[in-house]
This record gives structure tokens, sequence and C-alpha cells, in this order.
């Protein structure tokens, strides 16, 4: 938890810094909890959880899944499926080319270090 003992900066927001404690509360993609929940994992105060996630739905970082439960938008969710297949063909390219070689295929280029 994100708190004044911690010795933060004067010029960090601690909005901010706690809005990040709520949204690493959700450890996978897909995953729902509800509002004790994120309260459970962040260590913070339920009237501040609630107005942070209030203002993250806003925000469109975060959504109501159904009644009672929060999960990451829509969009997010499929941008990341997404992020998560290019990943897995770059490496698969990669370790076809040997790693730590550089492979040249139709004019691109892949290179792991």
């Amino acid at each position: 938890m994100i708190g004044k003992k911690d010795g933060a900066n004067r010029n960090e927001s601690q909005t901010v810094l706690r809005a990040w404690e709520v949204l690493k509360a959700f450890h996978y993609l897909g995953e729902k909890l509800r509002l004790i929940e994120v309260m459970e994992r962040t260590g913070l105060p339920k009237t501040t959880t609630f107005r942070l996630l209030r203002t993250l739905i806003h925000g469109g970082l975060i959504e109501r899944a159904r009644p009672g439960t929060l999960e990451w938008p829509r969009e997010l969710r499929r941008g990341a499926r997404s992020a998560a297949k290019i990943s897995a063909a770059a490496r698969t390219e990669a370790h076809a080319c040997g790693l730590g070689q550089r492979c040249v295929r139709a004019g691109r280029s892949a290179r792991l270090r």
C-alpha cells in the first residue's frame, strides 16, 4: 500500500500512485474482482478504493463486468491478447532463425539479446 509513511516525495501524486495500486490488484487478464477483494489486495480503505475505482471506470481503465464485479475493459483485454500473439509469433520466428543470430525474412529482421 502507498501511504504517507513511505517517505513519499512531495512531487509525487498519492492519488495516481494509489490508482496504480488498484490497477495492479488485477493479477491477470480477465480476472474479475469485487470491491472487497481490491481493498484486501491494496490495503486501501473502502472509501478510497471505491472513489478510485469509480474514477477508473469513468476514465475507461476498468469496467463493470456484472453487478458487483470489475475487470479490465474489453478494449484493453483485446489489445493484450493481440500483443501476446504478436510477441509469441516474434519469439517463434527468432527461435527458428537461431538465438542471437540475425535473421532476415521478407524484408524484416529479428534479433534476440
